[in-house]
């Protein structure tokens, strides 16, 4: 070897060795009340996505200049049915140091795990607004960053993943794979129609969101729709105060999968014996980012009659769209708990009901006969 192409080399090999050993800087959770805050609901598919080999993880949340504007930990023993909430705070106008986020500042998030440092993105992207609330339905993605004292190039090496990584020395759990019967550029392999779903995922069914067997996910229709007739009584919004509730927060995949062709759709909760105990509106003026919380009351047992939920008792709902009433089934089975709250975090299969004035004329449909 000459001396040329040593030099050339030995250059090399110190780059590589200068970019493993950067610096590796582990943000501190945040400490403080500024006087303002904003409130980043966790449900637990985000959690569970989240590293926590040390059983000990925590989150801080960083405006744009990476000042650290809030945090949260992952430790078991923190964690509420698997969830978690992480609180933003505001700058404190009445100081003149700049110590919280300001209105309308975009948030990010890091994930600290013993050592290693990863910068995570929301599912649905943050904003500052002060007393606002925001929800994380799913999981987050997650990559390493650094890790404190360590000489390796962290990355995906297994190299039949879509992100693989041939520069990294040790794999970071970050490999990402192409779903079944999708490419990595998440294009059917096999799609004979062209409709955007793939051959093995064909479903038959009835496309009719009016028809009262509509399937949502039906994505051919094979002439099987039905549709309701006769007497079709539409229950009314709730309306009182029984002393007791519970929260039922409702994300935007399960509002977004509700009938709302009326634009003033509204769900109600009821008991097994059809007592509507809450209810919620679906006008979009009424949502908050796409999502709204159905509160569920209990009974007073200070009256005589039964006016409410009594405890553990099962809570189904109606939604009611214009003229049509259609019957949902919760994601997550609801049992009425005075102060408890519950996540409906994924989206539902409305069945149509019935229809006010809605008259069925019998005979052949088939236009062969």
């Amino acid at each position: 070897m000459n001396k040329r192409h040593f030099l050339s080399f030995l250059f090399l090999f110190l780059a590589l060795i200068g970019r493993s050993q950067a610096q590796c800087d582990l943000p501190q959770p945040f400490i403080g009340n500024t006087g303002s805050n904003m409130t980043v609901m966790l449900t637990e598919s985000f959690v569970g996505s989240m590293p926590n080999t040390s059983g000990n993880s925590y989150i801080v949340a960083l405006t744009p200049a990476g000042l650290v504007v809030g945090s949260a930990s992952f430790a078991p023993a923190d964690l509420i049915g698997g969830q978690q909430q992480l609180t933003i705070w505001g700058n404190d106008a009445q100081t003149i140091e700049l110590d919280g986020a300001l209105t309308d500042e975009s948030i990010s998030i890091q994930l600290v795990d013993g050592n290693d440092l990863y910068d995570v993105i929301f599912p649905s992207p943050v904003s500052f607004v002060a007393n606002g609330m925001a929800f994380q339905p799913s999981g987050g993605a997650s990559t390493l960053g650094c890790t404190s004292g360590s000489s390796a190039i962290p990355g995906c090496t297994d190299d039949i993943a879509c992100n693989y990584d041939d520069t990294a020395t040790e794999d970071d759990g970050s490999c990402t794979y192409a779903a079944q019967y999708y490419d990595c550029d998440g294009t059917c392999k096999s799609d004979i129609d062209a409709d955007g779903v793939c051959d093995e995922l064909e479903v038959n069914g009835c496309t009719d969101n009016s028809a009262s067997n509509y399937d949502v996910t039906a994505t051919e229709d094979d002439a099987s729709c039905t549709y309701a007739s006769g007497d079709c009584v539409l229950p009314q919004p709730f309306t009182g105060n029984t002393g007791s509730n519970m929260t039922v927060m409702l994300t935007a995949p399960f509002v977004g999968s509700m009938p709302n062709t009326s634009g003033n759709s509204y769900i109600v909760a009821l008991t097994p014996a059809g007592l509507v105990v809450g209810s919620a509106s679906f006008a979009v003026e009424d949502l908050i980012g796409g999502q709204q919380q159905l509160t569920v009351w209990g009974n007073d047992a200070q009256t005589t009659e039964v006016d409410g939920a009594f405890t553990n008792e099962s809570i189904s709902i109606q939604l009611v769209d214009g003229n049509d009433l259609y019957d949902v089934i919760f994601p997550s089975p609801v049992s009425f708990v005075a102060n408890g709250m519950d996540f409906q975090t994924s989206a539902v299969t409305p069945s149509l009901n019935c229809t006010v004035g809605a008259v069925s004329i019998p005979g052949c449909t088939d236009p062969l006969y």
